[in-house]
């Protein structure tokens, strides 16, 4: 999925949308490592270590039937 899908599909959330702490941690997540300036981009060890990815129980937070079209 490109930057610009995924930039798109956020941007087109109503305001106010609920998101539950899952889904706060993912666009946390996903902000960190797609910031454009590499400077302030998380490293791979960073993004490692980042809740999304050190707390999620297997098959909690990632999905393995996910299909990007």
């Amino acid at each position: 999925m490109s930057f610009h899908k995924i930039a798109s599909w956020a941007r087109s959330l109503p305001d106010g949308w609920p998101m539950d702490r899952e889904t706060q941690l993912a666009f946390d997540f996903l902000d960190l490592c797609m910031e454009l300036d590499p400077k302030k981009r998380c490293s791979a060890t960073e993004a490692l270590a980042h809740p999304f990815l050190s707390q999620a129980e297997e098959d909690q937070l990632l999905d393995d039937e996910v299909v990007f079209g």
